[in-house]
């Protein structure tokens, strides 16, 4: 009896650092050309990502910018270039919070950034499939993984459209590039009431503490996304620059995480989608 008071006690000081409330929770409308996406916000899960995002929907920052990478089955990515494709200007890159236990599943939001953990800035993608291989592993450089701040609450028929259109080469993307451009017309911003549990925050995110280059990265677009089946040949291409050797060499270390999630449209026993990077 004793026993089973002391185990009571204990669940009680436990479920005691965590309490539901209503909150109002942000959700950002995406008006496209293609119709329109509704995401809800994660304050509680990824605070500085969400607030972040919103700040660049609020200031009007992503109307006019186009989704520059559609990769079907994998993500469709945006909110860096204009219509002529060229790379806006953005504020400080901020703090990854991958390791808040939110994973990339299919619908949810994520942001995109360079193989550096902490430098996402305003470009952010949107998992079409379950992409388990870009989840928080470890405290390391390529171990971090990519931070959900959202998720798709109305319009992933949309975002299903939009994954299955014609790609190819554009501006300073060699693939991957919608044939007819896709854009980002108007932001709307609204909250809803949801229930929330409010719990004890560790007073800081894990830092990396190991950096160790040996795994694929998603990274802001500069210009181009290879694959591990051609990285080698476009490292000896006139026009690949010093980012994009870095990224043909990560989409390279690549195939032993991606091919079991992510087979390739033309051959299922060959990987062919790198990473969302932020270019």
């Amino acid at each position: 009896m004793k026993y089973m008071i002391a185990c009571l006690f204990a669940l009680f000081a436990i479920s005691g650092h965590a309490q539901e409330k209503a909150q109002e929770i942000p959700r950002v409308t995406l008006q496209t050309t293609m119709g329109s996406i509704v995401l809800e916000l994660m304050p509680h899960e990824s605070p500085i990502a969400a607030n972040n995002f919103l700040n660049y929907a609020e200031s009007g920052f992503y109307e006019g910018t186009v989704f520059h990478r559609v990769v079907k089955g994998f993500v469709v990515q945006g909110g860096g270039y204009t219509a002529n494709y060229e790379q806006k200007s953005t504020n400080p890159a901020i703090k990854n919070e991958a390791n808040n236990g939110v994973k990339n599943t299919r619908g949810t939001v994520a942001m995109a950034r360079s193989s550096d953990p902490n430098s996402a800035t305003s470009q952010f993608f949107i998992n079409v499939n379950d992409n388990g291989f870009l989840d928080h592993k470890s405290p390391t450089r390529n171990g971090w993984g990519y931070a959900v701040f959202a998720k798709v609450v109305e319009g992933m028929d949309i975002v299903d459209r939009i994954q299955d259109v014609e790609t190819g080469a554009a501006g300073a993307f060699r693939r991957n590039v919608p044939v007819n451009p896709i854009s980002i017309e108007a932001v709307t911003i609204d909250s809803v009431m949801r229930m929330v549990e409010i719990q004890e925050k560790p007073e800081s995110l894990e830092e990396p503490i190991e950096l160790i280059d040996d795994e694929p990265i998603i990274d802001n677009d500069d210009g181009d996304d290879t694959t591990e089946d051609s990285a080698a040949d476009e490292l000896n291409d006139s026009d690949v620059t010093e980012e994009d050797d870095d990224m043909a060499e990560q989409d390279s270390s690549a195939s032993s995480n991606q091919g079991e999630a992510i087979p390739a449209p033309d051959a299922p026993s060959k990987p062919d989608m790198p990473e969302p990077m932020s270019y």
